[in-house]
This record gives structure tokens, C-alpha cells and sequence, in this order.
């Protein structure tokens, strides 16, 4: 049970998703059930709420930091205005049992946290389980939750090579392709080589949105990190900025 308090934090201090974390988990997995947690939040009648989430069966895994974990337990909360987490709406007892049990995701998210949140002694929930995690799926802590709800997207199943050429995309593709990225930089993090790295670099070349998803500059440092030839360095930048050259130029058209 989370203690029955409530904390005060900014938001700004909040982990971002603009590098590398080795704690977060990316993988596919199978919805099996559902499953409860008490708040931290209570209301002004000093009782504390459940939050409900999914059980989920890891099918294909891309980067997992416990290589042991076959199952989480992900969870969904609100943010309340003193930064401590609320129930979910969206993600009932009821919903999660009617429409997602069965189901198949994607899932990038990273081990839940003990409140409050925004301090160093946070620590990770753990269950009796060797084999099971908890894992924080809201929004607000940048979790990637992708439904695969159709035969197009049955190439998820496999760590295929992703098309970063797509130039527009609905909200939905939108989650798509930051689990791609995501999913992506974990590859690069794992990379025990220059020309592994390359590889992966050269396909993100061509998208033509991490300025606008990442802040300025996102892809020039991938590209320092991981590389150290300087004319390789050069050409992927120049790759990626012709992509958005001609993405603009095609759109002004």
C-alpha cells in the first residue's frame, strides 16, 4: 500500500525522456488481466483511493534493464495539483476489463516510484514476484502506451527496422512513432559498435520532426554520442537536414 500522503513538487523536475534511461523498460506485451493499487491521494473524508491497471505478459522484448521480468503490473494515475497522483478515468476496473484484456500493447515506461515523487528518496514499488514490476503507464511521466489493434501493424511483433520516411501521421502514429524512437535510442544505448550505431542513425536521418518532439539539436547529439568519425557525423546531419528541407518544401507546395 502507497503511504496516504500528499507532496508538493514542480513539474519541471520530473525525469525527461530526451536521453537514454536504463531503468525504463520497452517491450510488446499481452493484457491477461487486471489489477489494484491503493493511492496515494485521499479525500477530504481522509480515505484513500484504488487505482487500476493492467497485467501484462511480456511477449518480445526490446530493452529490458531486469532481463528476468516476464510479467508488470503497469499502472495508470492523474496528477493532482500538488503533484501527487490521482485515479484514472480513462483506465476504470471496468474499461480495462471490457477493452484491453487480450489485447496487445507496446509499452515504454519505467518502474513506479514511491511518492514524493519529485525527491531523491523516492524509491522503486517492488512486488514478491522475481519474475513480475511494477511500471508507472501515465502520460504525465512520459509512458508510451501503443494499442496494436489491427493486421498493418502485425510487423511490431518483430524487432523490425523502422521507416522514419513517414511524414505525417494522426495522434495515434504520433505514439507510434515516439516508441520507435524510443525503442531506437535503447538500441543505440545497447550498440557495441560504431557501424551498429551508424545503422540505426542512418534510418532516423530521415525524420524530420525531433526538433519539434525533442527540442533543438535532439539528432546532431545522437549523432555525437554515438559516432566519432566526423564525416560520417556530417552526412547523417546533412541527411536529416535535407529531409526537412524537402518535407518544408513540399508542404509550402
Amino acid at each position: 500500500m502507497l503511504p496516504c500522503l500528499a507532496y508538493g513538487c514542480k513539474i519541471g523536475e520530473l525525469r525527461s525522456h530526451k536521453e537514454v534511461d536504463p531503468e525504463e523498460y520497452i517491450f510488446i506485451g499481452k493484457v491477461v488481466g487486471y489489477t489494484s493499487i491503493d493511492n496515494a491521494v485521499c479525500g477530504f473524508d481522509n480515505k484513500c483511493y484504488k487505482s487500476y491497471g493492467m497485467r501484462v505478459e511480456i511477449v518480445q522484448s526490446f530493452f529490458l534493464p531486469n532481463p528476468k521480468i516476464s510479467q508488470v503490473d503497469l499502472y495508470f494515475f492523474g496528477l493532482s495539483a500538488m503533484c501527487s497522483r490521482t485515479n484514472s478515468n480513462k483506465f476504470s476496473e471496468f474499461n480495462i476489463k471490457n477493452n484491453y484484456i487480450g489485447e496487445f500493447i507496446k509499452i515504454a515506461a519505467r518502474p513506479l516510484l514511491s511518492e514524493p515523487l519529485s525527491l531523491t528518496q523516492s524509491h522503486q514499488l517492488k512486488t514478491n514476484d522475481p519474475y513480475s514490476i511494477l511500471l508507472d503507464g501515465s502520460d504525465w511521466v512520459d509512458a508510451i502506451i501503443v494499442p496494436i489493434d489491427n493486421e498493418a501493424n502485425s510487423l511490431s511483433y518483430r524487432d523490425h527496422d523502422f521507416d522514419y520516411t513517414l511524414s505525417s501521421y494522426t495522434n495515434k502514429i504520433n505514439f507510434e512513432v515516439k516508441f520507435q524512437i524510443r525503442k531506437d535510442l535503447a538500441r543505440l544505448y545497447k550498440s557495441t559498435s560504431e557501424a551498429e550505431a551508424k545503422f540505426i542513425l542512418n534510418r532516423m536521418a530521415n525524420f524530420t520532426e525531433f526538433d519539434r518532439m525533442f527540442g533543438d539539436d535532439f539528432f546532431i547529439k545522437l549523432l555525437k554520442r554515438y559516432l566519432h568519425n566526423q564525416k560520417t557525423i556530417s552526412d547523417l546531419d546533412n541527411k536529416n537536414k535535407k529531409a526537412i528541407f524537402n518535407e518544408e518544401h513540399n508542404t509550402d507546395n
